[in-house]
């Protein structure tokens, strides 16, 4: 969208770069120039021409003002000498129900988000498109076609979510202190080769754990078991692992209750997020069995063999005997 004019409104126009990012925009206050840490849409705005942006605020005309936000929303703002000076009230999608004294930005619904609310329109700029808060709907579709509904906003369930570039719905969540506590439960059926031994393993079992961190995606990964061995059939068992993901790679580390490690385990699979960085300890209890194999394997093996080897014998039987009788045959056409 390149420019806004409705009855009664100052006709607004914006520019953008290549990558869809507004840069400029001129209202009824002025003409603006946006400046980001970067030149993508989710990229924090530094600056519009007027004022500066921090984490915590801005400044205008050399007066510092701090937002403070709950989840999602920044809903009030003070001034240097901690007074409160405006404050707002928003409803799940964001239209303002209620305000109080003269709010001095652009970021209120969801602004430490990165949305930005236009002054003359009261449309909300997410990313690559603009949002209507009066109605709940976004101004131009969804580019994919995702689903039946290409206008929706946040799947119509806003209270903790949010679509900081347009796209995508991510949803919010908190955890005491930031961290969240994560619980994994896992359900395991494998064959493994002690290369000790040489003996191999069939090993079933299922685990749950507890831990702090965080970590996103799911994959599938293959390990070597340091200690492990398949020559005794072995019970529950439990142990710590410490590990940590970079993107869609996760690496892991475990070891048992008496701090010996029993294995590493690097993973690849489906993983993303804003931070897809991550490193967590966690305690597993897994209640597994391991039976060896070897015995069973060595059985099947000789009775295969043995099998082939009667079937040879057999057949070479079965030639002897058909050569006999055509050799008896042949002497005894002569003879006659």
């Amino acid at each position: 969208m390149t420019s806004i004019t409705k009855p009664g409104m100052v006709t607004n126009t914006f520019t953008y770069n290549g990558l869809d990012t507004r840069v400029g925009m001129v209202d009824s206050s002025g003409s603006k120039s946006f400046k980001r840490n970067g030149v993508y849409v989710t990229d924090p705005v530094l600056s519009d021409g007027t004022a500066s942006f921090t984490p915590s605020g801005e400044v205008r005309g050399g007066v510092k003002t701090t937002f403070h936000a709950g989840l999602k929303n920044d809903d009030v703002q003070s001034s240097a000498s901690q007074v409160i000076g405006a404050a707002k009230v928003f409803d799940a999608f964001g239209k303002e129900l209620s305000s109080t004294g003269a709010w001095k930005s652009q970021f209120g619904y969801a602004g430490k988000f990165g949305y930005q609310q236009d002054p003359d329109s009261g449309l909300k700029l997410l990313g690559h498109r603009y949002y209507d808060s009066s109605t709940g709907r976004f101004l131009t579709r969804d580019p994919i076609k995702d689903g039946r509904n290409w206008y929706g906003y946040c799947g119509n369930s806003p209270v903790s979510a949010m679509d900081n570039d347009g796209l995508r719905v991510i949803r919010i969540e908190a955890g005491a202190g930031g961290i969240g506590v994560l619980g994994s439960g896992t359900v395991s059926v494998g064959i493994g080769i002690d290369l000790d031994t040489g003996h191999i393993g069939l090993e079933v079992g299922t685990g749950l754990g507890l831990g702090m961190g965080v970590a996103i995606g799911t994959g599938v990964g293959v390990s070597y078991d340091h200690s492990g061995t398949y020559d005794n059939n072995t019970g529950p068992t439990s142990g710590t692992s410490a590990g940590g993901l970079v993107g869609p790679i996760s690496m892991e580390q475990t070891y048992d209750n008496d701090g010996n490690p029993t294995g590493p385990t690097v993973a690849g699979g489906l993983g993303g997020g804003e931070n897809p960085f991550g490193f967590g300890f966690f305690h597993h209890w897994n209640f597994g069995y391991q039976y060896d194999l070897t015995d069973i394997l060595t059985d099947l093996w000789n009775s295969i063999s043995n099998g082939v080897d009667s079937s040879i014998n057999r057949w070479r039987e079965s030639v002897a005997r058909g050569g006999r009788m055509m050799f008896e045959h042949v002497m005894k056409d002569v003879l006659e």
